[in-house]
């Protein structure tokens, strides 16, 4: 369907007055409103709504919404909202920040990780025929249904202790980590010393 034509309108008056609202005033001017340098002698009220000039909605100038010159919201001048001159909130003039959110609270521990028993690890022949002592350290991992995760050395020991500290270390009984009422999982290092007495 072909576009309708714009009936034409002669010695058309402006509903609005050919000026802004807010606290800077501007010298008006009896210059037509429109696009500058149009192939059209029609009129026109810009790209966006209300009748204003610009991209915006309402009388004012520019991007923004209400009487104001500008991209902001009400009858200021600049880019902020309210009836201020400048880019911030409010009635003032200048720049003006919203103030900050309010801070999220941390997650509080109401109970440590308690570990209630851990096993003693087991000797093996090999490592008390070469009279091999020290600690194994491991990353131990205790999940929030009160059982164990993931086990990683983080130093260990040769003829077979890491494996026996790891072995042990599954046998671990423990009360889970408890935040904000609820149990989370941990992850700390657990050592096994071996000494031959």
């Amino acid at each position: 369907m072909p576009p309708q034509p714009l009936p034409q309108v002669t010695n058309a008056s402006l509903p609005n007055p050919n000026e802004t609202q807010g606290k800077i005033k501007r010298e008006k001017t009896d210059e037509p409103v429109g696009l500058p340098g149009s192939l059209s002698d029609k009129l026109s009220s810009g790209l966006g709504s209300g009748g204003g000039i610009g991209g915006g909605r309402g009388t004012g100038v520019g991007g923004g919404i209400g009487t104001g010159e500008g991209n902001g919201i009400g009858s200021g001048s600049g880019n902020g909202r309210g009836n201020g001159v400048g880019n911030g909130t409010g009635d003032g003039g200048g720049f003006r920040t919203p103030p900050p959110p309010a801070p999220v609270a941390k997650p509080k521990v109401t109970q440590a990780m308690r570990i209630v028993s851990k096993p003693r690890a087991n000797y093996t022949d090999a490592a008390r025929q070469n009279q091999v002592q020290g600690t194994v350290t491991l990353r131990v991992t205790f999940l929030p249904s009160g059982q164990i995760g993931s086990i990683s050395p983080v130093s260990g020991l040769p003829y077979g202790l890491t494996e026996q500290a790891i072995a042990a270390a599954r046998s671990i009984k423990f009360e889970p980590q408890m935040v904000n009422g609820s149990p989370v999982g941990v992850t700390k290092q657990v050592q096994y010393s071996f000494t031959i007495y």
